[in-house]
């Protein structure tokens, strides 16, 4: 059963958050580090799906908006990026990891910043005095980032 009270009250909820002021009104109180304008930002929001400016302070996006809007933030030391149309898509990261190899790497003898050949040595000599008896030591991660086996 609907109340006949929540058709005004979601209408004075809604002219009420209109008359608040915007970003853009108020001066900021920070300067973001990045500014980046006139980009098409998929925001991964579905109340804001589009945009076309991001401000990222530290790491951290700060706001996503309208160019003219996010530009207002920058302040003397912010690095404006016109993104000239280009795709921008705020907090992606590919850490690109193959689940299998990555955990077996990472249960293996690390190689990667081995200086020399009696480091590489020593290293794995380690690592199998920590290994029941017979167990093969495999994988391992050995120089320029190329697997050992």
């Amino acid at each position: 059963m609907k109340s006949p009270l929540r058709l005004p009250f979601i209408t004075a909820l809604g002219l009420i958050s209109m008359s608040l002021p915007t970003l853009a009104d108020k001066p900021p109180s920070f300067a973001p580090d990045l500014v980046i304008i006139n980009a098409m930002v998929h925001t991964m929001d579905p109340n804001l799906p589009l945009a076309d400016a991001v401000a990222i302070h530290g790491n951290r996006i700060v706001a996503v908006g309208a160019s003219k809007e996010i530009k207002k933030m920058a302040g003397p030391r912010t690095r404006v990026v016109d993104a000239q149309k280009r795709v921008v898509l705020p907090g992606f990261n590919d850490s690109h990891v193959h689940f299998l190899s990555g955990g077996f790497q990472l249960s293996s003898v690390d190689l990667r910043d081995a200086g020399t050949p009696q480091e590489f040595a020593e290293r794995i000599h380690h690592f199998a005095e920590k290994l029941p008896a017979g167990r093969w030591i495999t994988g391992g991660v050995g120089l320029y980032g190329s697997p050992v086996s």
